[in-house]
């Protein structure tokens, strides 16, 4: 790292423990939220999906998916990434992202094509878009459907362009290896488990910092109410929740290209997840950068037609309204034997690779 950099980081740590260390109260009330929030929502949505995920991969169930609907085919990938694309729209992220790490460590796709998929595969979950920014936020399915949709849409459209034009890549002819199906299901169904089980801890850590840095810098801003549009592109930059829930109190065409913005983009508590899967393994983010910039700008430029088109009234929530409330007891014990689940199996992942 050069010095001007690590100056900046000693600078930025320093000032960012004395603010702790200042408002120790606030941040440990963010950060109880935070894990109800992951308790609560993230766990329970991700969780069983990671699993399934990790099943169909190693069970060797993604080829014949892949096979019945190829939808990787438009983008010149195997037929084996197709289950990252179907489970990154159906699931939400970071399952694409990690379904598509999963099918490179398979060998089911090249480094490259495991890349691309990534790019292409981090996207937003339905009952999200439309559940929660469209019914709850919005006060209306059908922008939340619109929504969904411009999202995919743009992915679809920005993947072409940036793998195509911009990072141009060969697709492989054969896949490496085959993903062999011999293994034990005992095996399959450990492994998988196990590998969620990190997965989920990782992710919540990304969830909870970024939690905890959004409320700090919303309440910052609390002065600037005559500028919302600020600190809701903060909150979109961050963390696609906030930022959603943010946009929707702006309303109008301005707060419906933030939400379209902060779904498609993801915020930078998604990419660092994606991150915990991918360089590990060695895969690059360059094209996911590249994607999901222009795919935040098509989709929130698409959002705020529509609201253009067809005029509608946001529900103002106040930015705390959404966390899940939970005994703080029953959380710690989540937590507790999800930590022990992986601590337990972890010794077999150093013993048995699939």
């Amino acid at each position: 790292m050069k010095k001007w950099k690590l100056h900046i980081l000693a600078w930025g740590l320093l000032l960012a423990g004395v603010l702790l260390t200042v408002f120790s109260g606030q941040a440990s009330a963010y950060a109880l939220d935070g894990l109800l929030l992951c308790a609560g929502k993230v766990i329970p949505s991700l969780f069983p999906y990671m699993v399934v995920s990790s099943l169909l991969v190693y069970s060797g169930l993604a080829a014949k998916l892949g096979r019945l609907i190829p939808a990787a085919s438009f983008f010149s990938l195997p037929g084996e990434a197709s289950s990252s694309l179907l489970l990154g729209a159906v699931c939400g992220f970071p399952v694409g992202a990690k379904t598509a790490v999963d099918l490179y460590k398979s060998g089911c796709v090249s480094k490259t094509e495991a890349e691309v998929l990534i790019s292409i595969s981090n996207n937003t979950g339905p009952s999200f878009v439309v559940g929660i920014v469209g019914t709850l936020f919005w006060g209306s399915a059908a922008f939340g459907w619109a929504l969904y949709c411009f999202q995919i849409l743009a992915a679809a459209v920005v993947g072409l362009f940036v793998n195509r034009v911009l990072f141009p890549f060969k697709s492989s002819a054969l896949s490496k290896k085959t993903t062999s199906t011999s293994k034990p299901f005992s095996l399959l169904f450990s492994t998988s488990v196990s590998e969620a089980a990190f997965s989920c801890l990782s992710i919540c850590g990304f969830v909870v910092f970024f939690y905890v840095v959004i409320r700090f810098c919303t309440a910052a801003f609390a002065a600037t109410s005559a500028l919302p549009f600020f600190p809701a592109l903060l909150a979109s930059l961050l963390e696609f929740t906030t930022g959603t829930a943010l946009g929707a109190d702006i309303g109008g065409w301005a707060g419906a290209f933030l939400c379209g913005f902060a779904v498609g983009w993801a915020g930078l508590s998604v990419f660092f997840q994606a991150c915990s899967f991918a360089l590990p393994a060695g895969l690059s983010l360059k094209r996911t950068v590249a994607v999901k910039t222009l795919q935040g700008i098509l989709t929130g430029t698409l959002c705020a037609l529509y609201v253009v088109i067809f005029p509608i009234s946001p529900t103002k929530l106040p930015v705390n309204a959404f966390p899940a409330k939970g005994s703080p007891v029953l959380t710690a014990g989540f937590f507790f034997i999800l930590i022990l689940l992986a601590l337990f199996t972890k010794t077999k992942r150093k013993n048995h690779k699939i």
